[in-house]
């Protein structure tokens, strides 16, 4: 985040009253236990990168796309995932199974149903909606498609 932004955040929050509890522990199945498969998923998941490919940037669109894949991270909600929990970047924002296993989080795309096709990724200013290709060992590494972001 920038830092004017995390400036913001922390005199936004000072203004809340405190809460008293404790937050719970994690509790974690097996195999989310075992630290080492963490680096393996951050290979294959975790792209600094924009989840969409904008055509036109001008500043405001800049600053939304900012706020929507980093600090608000509607993605992490809003996206369905596949068998190892990374996000199907093919349908960004159009909504997914809750994680509870009751109930959808909604489509934020404009579209209908969970295709992701609305008209949000379909419209003039967005060229496409970015998907990972997969991975693949070259020379015994895994090499994983990275993308910046623009300026």
């Amino acid at each position: 985040m920038k830092d004017q932004d995390i400036s913001d955040l922390f005199a936004f929050l000072k203004t809340l009253e405190p809460v008293q509890g404790a937050t719970p522990g994690h509790e974690l199945a097996f195999p989310f236990t075992l630290r080492r498969g963490l680096g393996l998923w951050k290979l294959m998941y975790l792209d600094p990168g924009p989840a969409v490919v904008l055509q036109r940037i001008d500043e405001q669109l800049q600053r939304g796309q900012y706020l929507v894949e980093g600090p608000g991270h509607c993605g992490e909600c809003h996206t369905p995932r596949d068998m190892a929990g990374g996000l199907k970047l093919d349908q960004w924002l159009a909504g997914a199974k809750a994680p509870t296993g009751e109930g959808t989080i909604p489509n934020i795309t404009g579209g209908e149903g969970e295709s992701g096709n609305g008209p949000l990724l379909t419209s003039p200013i967005i060229s496409k909606a970015a998907s990972r290709p997969p991975m693949t060992p070259l020379a015994g590494k895994w090499w994983p498609c990275r993308r910046t972001w623009p300026g």
